[in-house]
C-alpha cells in the first residue's frame, strides 16, 4: 500500500476552529436535533446518546433511565443534553460520540470536524469572535436545525438496514423470524427490535409532536428529512404543504435524502417555494451491484431519472449524493464515482458503514483491502482535475480507512457478513456470486 496520508481533518483547518472551544467541541448539540425513526432524539444522526441516559430525566416502565422522549423541548432542556454539552466544553470526549472519536483516531475526518460551520447561523464565521460565538451559540443554544427520520416507511430493503428504516425488511423479519431467531446477528438486529419497533414507529402521528414541531419550524434555519423513504410518506408532503401554506418556505432550507425509485417533475415542482432545497440520491453502487445492496431498487430507474435531476438543478435546487462505502461496493467505488462524473451528478461525501459492524470495510481481509485501495488510490490519481477538493478529502479518508488494520475486529465480523450474505441470498432469491462478482472471485483466489 501507498505510504499513509496526512490527516485529513488537519488539512481542513477545522480543528484548529473547533480547538478555539476545546479539543472536543462539536456545534452540533448546541444548535441541532436528530429524531431518530422511533421518536427519539439525540444530537446528530451517528450519534448513539440513546445508549447513554442519565439520572434525573426519567425513567421507563421498567424503572431504567431514559433519554426524554416526550417532547422535543424535553430533549433539548434534558440532564443528558446538557451533560453532552458540558463534556465538549471542558475538553472529554462524550461516549455518545464515539463514532466521531474512532474515526479521528484512525486519522480520518470525522463527522463533528467536517461539519464544524455547516450550521449557516452558527459557524465561526458569522461571528466576529470567538467570544462573541462563546456568547451567541454556546451560552444561548437554540434549535436551529431540525433532522427527522420519519418512520421507516420504504419501498426497499438494503442489505445494511433494519427494521427501524425500512419496512420492507421489517416485513421480512416477520416472515422470516423463527430462522432468523437462530443466527445471533439477524436476531439482534432484526427480530429483537421488532416489538419496540411497531409500538414507537409512528409517533409522528402523535398530535403532540405535530404542534410542537410545527411551533419550532418558523424559527428553523434547515429542516433535514430522511427515512426509511420521505417521498413515500404522505407525512412528509404535510409537512412540505405547512410550510408553503403559512409562507414559511421563503425562509426555510429543505434538504432530503430519496432513493429516486418514484420521484417524478410534479414532486419536484412542488418543492420551489423553499429558500433553498438539497436532494441527496441514495446510490451505493452501479448494475447490478447497486440492486444487490438496495433490493427492490432498481439501477436503471435511479440511473434514467438523473435527466429529469439535471431539469431541476439549479442555485437554489442542488441535487447530489453521498454514497455509503462498505465491503459490498468498495470495490465498484471507482466505477460509481466515475458515473457521477460522467453524469454531472455532485458526490459531497463518502460515508462509512460503521453498523452493522460485518458491513465495515475493516472486515475485509489485507488482501482485498490492497486491492481495494490500489484500484481507487490509480483512479483518484487518473482524474484528479476533474475531482473536486471536498471529494478528494473524502477519498483520503476511505483510502485511510483501507489501510487501517484490526485483526481482531476481521475475526469477528467477517465470518458474520459470510453467513449474513449466504443467508439473504437464500430469502431474496439473489446471488452474491451474480451480482457481486469482482468480489466474490478475489475472495474465492484468496482462500475465502
Amino acid at each position: 500500500m501507498k505510504p499513509q496520508l496526512k490527516n485529513q481533518y488537519q488539512e481542513l483547518g477545522a480543528l484548529d476552529k473547533a480547538n478555539k472551544i476545546s479539543e472536543t467541541f462539536c456545534i452540533y448539540p448546541f444548535t441541532l436535533l436528530f429524531v431518530g425513526s422511533g421518536g427519539t432524539p439525540i444530537p446528530c444522526c451517528i450519534s448513539e446518546h440513546h445508549h447513554y441516559p442519565i439520572e434525573g430525566d426519567g425513567k421507563d416502565r421498567d424503572g431504567h433511565y431514559i433519554i426524554p422522549t416526550e417532547s422535543l423541548k424535553g430533549y433539548w432542556n434534558s440532564k443528558a443534553l446538557e451533560r453532552t454539552r458540558k463534556n465538549m466544553l471542558e475538553g472529554k470526549k462524550d461516549p455518545g460520540c464515539s463514532r466521531c472519536w474512532v474515526d479521528e483516531k484512525n486519522g480520518q475526518a470525522s463527522k463533528r470536524i467536517s461539519d464544524i460551520d455547516k450550521i449557516p447561523g452558527a459557524n465561526f464565521g458569522t461571528f466576529n469572535t470567538i467570544e462573541e460565538f462563546k456568547e451567541h451559540v454556546i451560552k444561548r443554544p437554540k434549535i436551529l436545525w431540525i433532522d427527522l427520520q420519519m418512520a421507516n416507511l420504504c419501498n426497499m430493503a438494503c442489505r445494511m438496514c433494519n427494521p427501524w428504516n425500512s419496512s420492507e425488511i421489517e416485513r421480512e423479519a416477520l416472515l422470516y423470524k423463527d430462522e432468523l431467531s437462530k443466527d445471533d446477528a439477524f436476531r439482534k438486529r432484526w427480530v429483537d427490535p421488532l416489538e419496540e419497533v411497531e409500538r414507537v414507529k409512528d409517533y409522528w402521528r402523535s398530535p403532540e409532536f405535530n404542534q410542537e414541531l410545527k411551533d419550532l419550524i418558523p424559527t428553523l434555519e434547515v429542516l433535514t428529512v430522511s427515512g426509511g423513504e420521505p417521498t413515500v410518506n404522505k407525512y412528509f408532503n404535510n409537512i412540505i404543504d405547512f410550510c408553503i401554506e403559512n409562507d414559511y418556505a421563503k425562509n426555510l432550507v429543505l434538504k432530503f435524502n430519496t432513493n429516486a425509485q418514484q420521484i417524478n417533475r410534479k414532486y419536484m415542482d412542488k418543492l420551489k417555494p423553499f429558500k433553498f432545497v438539497e436532494m441527496k440520491v441514495s446510490m451505493d453502487g452501479t448494475g447490478t451491484v447497486f440492486d444487490y445492496i438496495r433490493h427492490l431498487g432498481k439501477w436503471e430507474t435511479c440511473s434514467k431519472n438523473r435527466l429529469m435531476f439535471e431539469e431541476y438543478r439549479s442555485e437554489i435546487f442542488d441535487v447530489n449524493s453521498d454514497p455509503t462505502y462498505q465491503i459490498l461496493n468498495i470495490l465498484n467505488l471507482p466505477e460509481l464515482l466515475q458515473w457521477h462524473l460522467d453524469n454531472n451528478l455532485k458526490v459531497t461525501n463518502l460515508n462509512p458503514v460503521h453498523v452493522p459492524e460485518f458491513y465495515n470495510i475493516t472486515c475485509l481481509p489485507k488482501e482485498i483491502r490492497k486491492v481495494a485501495y490500489d484500484k481507487l488510490y490509480e483512479w483518484t490519481l487518473r482524474k484528479d482535475n476533474e475531482i473536486e477538493s471536498g471529494l478528494k478529502r473524502s477519498i483520503k479518508n476511505v483510502l485511510l480507512h483501507l489501510q487501517a488494520e484490526d485483526l481482531n475486529y476481521q475475526r469477528k465480523w467477517f465470518p458474520k457478513f459470510i453467513k449474513h450474505t449466504a443467508t439473504l441470498d437464500k430469502m431474496r432469491g439473489q446471488s452474491f456470486k451474480e451480482m457481486v462478482p469482482e468480489l466474490y472471485d478475489l475472495l474465492k483466489q484468496y482462500g475465502y
